[in-house]
């Protein structure tokens, strides 16, 4: 029996017969057939050839569901950067929030965003909020943890675009003539992360920005140290 639309009209066209046989199925051409050109309902074929595509895109999304389940729950990312200049200098740039509308590339999206301190100053338990727009999206960071002059360690919590809160730490360590800058951040993804790190590489994104942070961080810290 024909099992396609091509092999439906091929042989209908052809007067072919299909029988089954005690020594099998045998097919043979009806010799009083008239020949002539037959085809099923157009309906039937875009029918057909829906089912097929649709069977395909539902193979393909399970095949992607299951790839991006596969992925590390974890991430880290990490930029580091030497500044010619005492490890006090490139500390002082981060330790008050105040400061950072200096070399933040996120403050340079959004010039008119909503800002909000609270707590002291600077160190421990300093906090920082931020409304704008889609870019820069909204959140909060608070200084969980601060070793002068070597480590500062901030909570950073995302509420939009998408609710997300990871860790982010700057260590600042001696190197020859002056200091070794990194900028980290770790956190863990849902289901979702998961997708959205398989379609978008983040650490080359976040990572770009990092080193536009780093950049800033160096010229200020370089330039106050002379």
């Amino acid at each position: 029996m024909a099992k396609t639309y091509k092999q439906l009209r091929q042989a209908v066209s052809n007067c072919q017969v299909s029988v089954w046989t005690w020594v099998g199925r045998e097919s043979y051409t009806n010799p009083g057939c008239v020949k002539r050109s037959f085809a099923p309902p157009k309906f039937l074929y875009n029918l057909f050839m829906l089912k097929k595509i649709l069977l395909t895109l539902a193979v393909i999304l399970v095949l992607f569901l299951g790839y991006a389940a596969m992925q590390p729950a974890s991430f880290k990312i990490e930029r580091s950067t030497f500044v010619a200049a005492p490890a006090k200098a490139a500390f002082d740039q981060v330790e008050d929030f105040r400061k950072w509308e200096q070399w933040s590339p996120w403050e340079k999206l959004d010039p008119s965003m909503k800002k909000e301190y609270s707590g002291p100053e600077k160190g421990v338990g300093a906090g920082y909020s931020w409304v704008g727009n889609r870019e820069v999206g909204e959140g909060r960071m608070t200084m969980t943890q601060i070793i002068p002059p070597s480590l500062i360690e901030v909570k950073l919590e995302f509420i939009k675009p998408m609710a997300a809160t990871n860790m982010t730490t700057f260590s600042f360590v001696p190197d020859q003539t002056g200091t070794r800058v990194t900028w980290t951040m770790t956190g863990n993804h849902n289901f979702v992360g998961k997708i959205f790190g398989v379609l978008i590489d983040m650490d080359k994104m976040v990572g770009a920005d990092f080193e536009k942070g780093l950049n800033g961080i160096k010229t200020l810290a370089e330039t106050s140290a002379k």
